[in-house]
């Protein structure tokens, strides 16, 4: 629920000030997600996958090819750009999920063992 995944049954749930039965949208602009089972596009690069990510989150022009280089360097994946996440060691799949999850800078994350394995 606090992800904006499933809508409130019943209570109040707010994340970074929003209210998640009202603001939904606003919640999840600030917000980093990365599950256990990573929410990687098997079919597209590591490039890709990080493009597919800055689209997502509606980045554009010079903002999207700074964050991306950001991300690149960040968690050091310039060696692996053309690769798919399904052939990368578990290692750099974590790196680029998180790194997909940090894209937008958001206020607050919420990750399953990000740093497991």
């Amino acid at each position: 629920m606090l992800c904006g995944l499933l809508k409130p049954t019943a209570g109040e749930a707010h994340v970074v000030g929003h209210d998640l039965r009202r603001a939904t949208g606003a919640a999840k602009s600030q917000l980093g997600y990365m599950a256990q089972k990573f929410s990687l596009y098997g079919l597209l690069s590591v490039q890709q996958n990080l493009e597919f990510s800055a689209g997502v989150y509606q980045l554009d022009g010079s903002t999207r090819r700074e964050r991306i280089a950001e991300m690149i360097e960040t968690f050091d994946l310039g060696d692996w750009l053309s690769a798919t996440p399904d052939s990368l060691p578990l290692g750099h799949k974590q790196r680029l999920a998180l790194a997909c999850s940090l894209m937008h800078r958001p206020r607050c994350c919420f990750w399953t063992n990000p740093l497991q394995g």
